[in-house]
């Protein structure tokens, strides 16, 4: 027999990887055809029907009451549904950060229901108390003025698109307050007899933080 001849010698599992390789891709390819084929009859129902992802942006954020102790914060979200039926709002996670460092969090479940093809301002309540963020981090001393970011992730389902989470931030500035220094300086009398006394109260008040404070009122009992 001519060395031509000699038959071929194949280690048998090399060919069993060799198959293996080649069921693992038309496996892979299957796979990504149906994912394509899926997206493509979603995308295309989708258009049909009109049923889209809603939209949400942070309105604004207020300070109705800021004390010495705390303050109160209102987050303002607007949602906006440009799907046929009502969508419900499942869940509402938010955040209030400052440098990295968490100030509060919390959850809101069970929102409400954005109208179709409607808008909602959806409000979120928020209480920083100083003492905690005080006794949290060191660092934030009273008197100053500190950045925040609120992070909120809203968590809706929309028909044929099922649950979406749309995530939202917001950043600003807010102030630590530091209650003043005051001092009684003198007492002037400017008249003083059996009828009545006339006197001037001096006071010294001194502001310790880094923004202005104004005077709204004063209380005094003698």
């Amino acid at each position: 027999m001519a060395s031509s001849d000699k038959p071929e010698i194949v280690d048998r599992d090399v060919k069993e990887k060799e198959k293996k390789d080649d069921k693992d891709e038309d496996k892979g390819g299957f796979i990504e055809k149906v994912k394509d084929f899926i997206q493509d009859i979603g995308e295309k129902i989708e258009g049909a029907i009109g049923f889209g992802k809603p939209t949400a942006d942070v309105a604004g954020i207020h300070i109705p009451s800021i004390n010495l102790e705390r303050a109160e914060i209102v987050v303002d979200i607007l949602i906006k549904n440009p799907n046929p039926v009502p969508i419900p709002l499942i869940d509402i996670n938010y955040l209030i950060e400052s440098d990295g460092r968490k100030l509060i969090s919390g959850l809101i479940p069970d929102a409400g229901t954005i109208h179709a093809h409607g808008e909602e301002t959806v409000k979120i309540p928020v209480v920083l108390i100083y003492d905690d963020i005080k006794n949290t981090y060191d660092e934030i001393k009273p008197g100053s003025i500190i950045p925040y970011k609120v992070k909120v992730d809203l968590i809706v389902d929309v028909p044929i698109l099922g649950r979406l989470t749309l995530p939202l931030e917001k950043t600003g500035e807010i102030p630590i307050p530091y209650k003043p220094d005051i001092d009684v300086e003198k007492i002037q009398f400017q008249k003083f007899s059996f009828e009545e006394t006339v006197a001037v109260l001096h006071l010294k008040l001194e502001n310790k933080n880094d923004f202005e404070l104004g005077l709204k009122d004063l209380d005094y009992e003698i």
